[in-house]
């Protein structure tokens, strides 16, 4: 299984994953993990990823051109994996789901928007959206 993990902090998951479960998994080759850094994917000189909500109001959001390009680029990769997109409306991610994504050996495009948010029309691009907790 492949875990690709879209995020503006890629350095941010060394220290998680390179201990325990996760770090013995991917030793014996269980799981392989990419991060994509979406700032490679951001708009001009300054590589932009975000802008000013709609319609005004406070804090930015993650633009739908530089995640889609690295949504784009992660399926490139692995055509037949799932991109999943943690929000606040999403259901709840159980081990249920853990489960049925190991048993199915999909292979699994994260998208981590730890920002204010992100542009509604990127769910176009996502197959299941779970609730963070």
């Amino acid at each position: 299984m492949k875990i690709q993990v879209i995020t503006l902090f890629p350095e941010m998951f060394t220290g998680v994953l390179g201990n325990s479960m996760l770090w013995k998994a991917s030793d014996r080759n269980i799981v392989q993990y990419e991060f994509i850094d979406l700032r490679k994917y951001g708009l001009g000189p300054r590589r932009k990823v975000d802008d000013t909500p709609y319609g005004g109001g406070d804090g930015m959001l993650l633009m739908p051109e530089p995640l889609v390009a690295a949504i784009e680029y992660a399926k490139s990769v692995s055509p037949d994996a799932k991109v999943l997109l943690p929000t606040p409306r999403g259901r709840t991610y159980k081990q249920s789901d853990a489960k049925r994504f190991a048993a199915a050996d999909q292979d699994l495009i994260i998208i981590c928007p730890r920002y204010e948010g992100y542009d509604e029309r990127v769910t176009k691009w996502v197959d299941e959206q779970f609730c963070r907790l």
